[in-house]
């Protein structure tokens, strides 16, 4: 499997791309932004639909955004 290094807005006129940091580069003022993994994960909604979204996490476990997986552009390592 390989590993997400970045999303891109895939609709937008001035897309935002949301990207992994790397630990040695960390935000010394507000390292709660920084972003650790971002992971494609699913919601079921329904019996039998599914949602597939991608979602990134910080240093602390703390989810910090998502996006349907059809709205951006993936980019791996």
């Amino acid at each position: 499997m390989e590993t997400i290094k970045s999303i891109t807005e895939a609709f937008s006129m001035q897309p935002v791309t949301l990207s992994i940091t790397d630990i040695l580069k960390r935000d010394k003022f507000s390292p709660e932004n920084d972003i650790k993994e971002i992971k494609a994960e699913s919601h079921r909604i329904g019996e039998n639909d599914r949602i597939l979204y991608y979602a990134g996490y910080n240093f602390q476990g703390v989810k910090k955004f998502q996006y349907i997986a059809k709205a951006v552009n993936v980019h791996y390592v």
